[in-house]
């Protein structure tokens, strides 16, 4: 079980996923999103909200060699690189857009959140 009590945001940021079947490109903040206190205290229970249930815990794998799996890769540099946060995050958005293979995949916006003390 995932203890949520003293979980808070470190990083937060939003970008939009495209759909190259339809045509539709990514769009990329450049900036973290800077919350005010009451945005804060209604954006944290919101995202921690899918933990509360989560009883199973899920592993990035891969066939040949886990450090060959995208994401395991960007979710390690994420938390050993404090600089690249930002980066790494358009790498997840970029490796999303790619692997969409159909196009009644809808775009829409991708949330990645660093949370400390979870």
């Amino acid at each position: 079980m995932i203890s949520r009590k003293n979980a808070s945001i470190s990083k937060f940021i939003i970008h939009k996923v495209g759909n190259k079947f339809n045509d539709t490109k990514n769009a990329f903040s450049e900036k973290l999103v800077d919350f005010d206190e009451t945005s804060y205290e209604l954006m944290l229970p919101f995202l921690l909200r899918p933990f509360g249930t989560a009883v199973q815990s899920y592993r990035f794998n891969h066939h040949s060699n886990i450090a060959l799996n995208e994401i395991n890769s960007y979710s390690s540099q994420i938390f050993n690189e404090d600089d690249a946060f930002i980066e790494v995050s358009k790498h997840i958005v970029t490796h999303l857009f790619e692997q969409s293979n159909s196009s009644q995949i809808k775009t829409g916006d991708v949330l990645i959140v660093l949370f400390e003390c979870i």
